[in-house]
């Protein structure tokens, strides 16, 4: 048959989806919170493609003190970059020849243009022999009330490096074959480098569903351990200042240890954690401001391209009156934190998600409890 035939059955086998054996979840409701466990079955032995990327090492997944208290969300995920890279590039291969080939395009019309300036520069193996096992993005909370900064909080990517300069210029020189990539910036901030490129605005799902938003620009700089990435740059800022003022860390927030233990603890491959209170607040504060725009964001999710649903979103604010939402403050007792860890052991993958009880409800249960 034609290799289109077969694509759909060859892009699940090498995407190891096909290596899954079982499916098993779990909801427990405890007296600290509710626990959410899901395991798939599939043996390492036979582990391919994505499930073989995703089943990182087992190593520290704390948050590191550089990570501040005030973070809304927090992911780390441990796993090898090179390995990563290559099981990633030999399932494209496979699967999609076109990709894998588009992909080698790019590292190879940068390389080109970066070896006019350093003949000897191998972008390539610069790129991925510089990338290290440990993967950290942290998000805060929106740094003002415009509809657009509420959509669009300070986050950062942080990517571990055995020598993150190298794979700072690595990263400047793939950049230049981007729209713009000619107009690299750079800057000087406490002895360190920092490079921005210019992003063009880009309308998601098209232009009669999202406006394309400003112009932003990505910054980058190694630091300590790790590349960090960010179209913030305060935030940027802030993460290579903590070298020299630490600020209060995440990891020290009360609860937070124990919650880590009923998800896995933090000596799997990935940890997560996510502030439902501040998140919560952002929400109701961008649904008071801009509730048309809240209403198509949440039918965009429930009804993507259904036939028969055209301009569903006209229809769902009929249902759903987000300026009636009430003031934040009277519904914050019922949002707390979330913390989430992945593990592998030789039989398959386990996904753990912990919800502790808000303090403020555990209070009006033991009181009920008296009375």
């Amino acid at each position: 048959p034609p290799r289109s035939t077969l694509f759909p059955y060859t892009t699940l086998f090498r995407s190891g989806l096909a290596g899954v054996k079982t499916l098993a979840f779990s909801l427990q409701a405890l007296n600290e919170g509710l626990r959410f466990q899901l395991s798939v079955g599939a043996p390492e032995a036979s582990r391919q493609g994505l499930l073989k990327v995703l089943a990182g090492e087992p190593k520290e997944t704390t948050p590191p003190p550089f990570v501040p208290a005030d973070a809304v969300s927090f992911q780390r995920w441990r796993v090898d970059g090179q390995k990563a890279w290559a099981t990633l590039e030999e399932m494209l291969t496979d699967a999609s020849t076109q990709t894998a080939t588009t992909i080698n395009w790019i590292l190879e019309t940068a390389g080109a243009r970066a070896k006019e300036k350093d003949p000897g520069f191998d972008l390539k193996k610069t790129l991925v022999g510089n990338l290290g096992d440990d993967i950290i993005t942290y998000e805060k909370a929106p740094s003002g009330e415009s509809p657009a900064e509420l959509r669009s909080p300070p986050s950062i990517l942080l990517l571990g490096s055995p020598s993150p300069q190298q794979l700072a210029a690595a990263l400047k020189a793939l950049f230049v074959i981007f729209p713009q990539g000619d107009t690299i910036a750079e800057r000087e901030f406490l002895g360190r480098k920092i490079f921005s490129v210019p992003i063009p605005p880009v309308a998601l799902f098209g232009a009669a569903v999202a406006k394309p938003g400003p112009a932003r620009a990505l910054s980058f700089a190694a630091g300590a351990s790790y590349v960090a990435l960010s179209t913030d740059a305060a935030l940027l800022e802030e993460f290579l200042r903590s070298a020299e003022s630490p600020p209060r860390p995440l990891r020290e927030r009360a609860g937070l240890a124990e919650a880590a233990e009923k998800a896995g603890g933090v000596g799997t491959y990935l940890f997560g954690y996510e502030n439902q209170t501040d998140n919560m607040r952002a929400a109701f504060d961008a649904m008071k401001k801009d509730p048309s725009a809240a209403a198509n964001a949440n039918s965009l999710g429930l009804f993507p391209g259904v036939p028969g649903l055209s301009g569903a979103e006209r229809h769902f604010k009929g249902w759903m009156d987000y300026s009636l939402a009430p003031p934040f403050e009277r519904v914050a007792q019922y949002f707390y934190f979330t913390v989430y860890a992945a593990s592998a052991t030789t039989d398959g993958l386990t996904l753990k998600f912990f919800a502790p009880a808000p303090p403020a409800l555990r209070v009006s249960s033991v009181a009920d409890r008296a009375n």
